[in-house]
């Protein structure tokens, strides 16, 4: 996986759909392959390169098109609980990505603090989602907010394969929810 980093540090990134979301566009430094990486480094005792990754995992994303130079994308998304689905340079998603999410609180990169208001963020936002007729069970979808056409992260191929509320964009996936239903545990949910 050291290959997979572009600037030769720790941070791995990928292409779209290169991950386990074969309808998702994901691109750069995605949330769920850095938490994976991250779980790697500890189990095989590479405590320095796993601290060097959760702390670039942990710094500000800066949004807009100016980026400076010395600075690394991070996956702090401003004034939520949650990490963003993706940055790499002038592209970013900010969407939430529920696995990567778990897996963030499960493996520590999230502190505890932000692991509490995460879980406490996550289900006031499918509480709303289910008062809008958004959602219809009791468990949190694999990403949101949905992707709608007039977002400018739509692809074309989403209309037939990928539509909002559904398979990657939003829908309900058991394994997804049992990640978190792990992560809840974690924090004494």
């Amino acid at each position: 996986m050291q290959y997979q980093s572009p600037d030769d540090m720790v941070m791995v990134a990928q292409l779209p759909t290169s991950d386990w979301r074969d309808e998702q566009w994901v691109l750069g430094y995605g949330l769920y392959v850095n938490t994976l990486a991250y779980a790697y480094l500890l189990l095989y005792g590479e405590y320095e390169p796993a601290g060097q990754l959760r702390k670039l995992m942990n710094r500000l994303e800066v949004l807009g098109e100016a980026k400076n130079a010395h600075q690394h994308e991070g996956l702090v998304v401003p004034s939520k609980p949650y990490y963003a689905l993706c940055s790499y340079k002038i592209f970013n998603s900010d969407r939430f990505d529920l696995l990567g999410n778990s897996l963030a609180i499960l493996t520590g990169i999230a502190s505890p603090h932000r692991a509490r208001k995460l879980v406490a963020w996550i289900e006031a936002e499918c509480d709303a989602m289910r008062i809008r007729g958004e959602l219809a069970v009791g468990l949190p979808p694999c990403l949101f907010p949905y992707i709608l056409p007039q977002h400018a992260d739509w692809r074309p191929r989403y209309e037939r394969y990928n539509r909002p509320g559904e398979y990657h964009n939003g829908g309900v996936w058991p394994f997804v929810c049992g990640f978190y239903v792990a992560a809840c545990v974690a924090q004494g949910e």
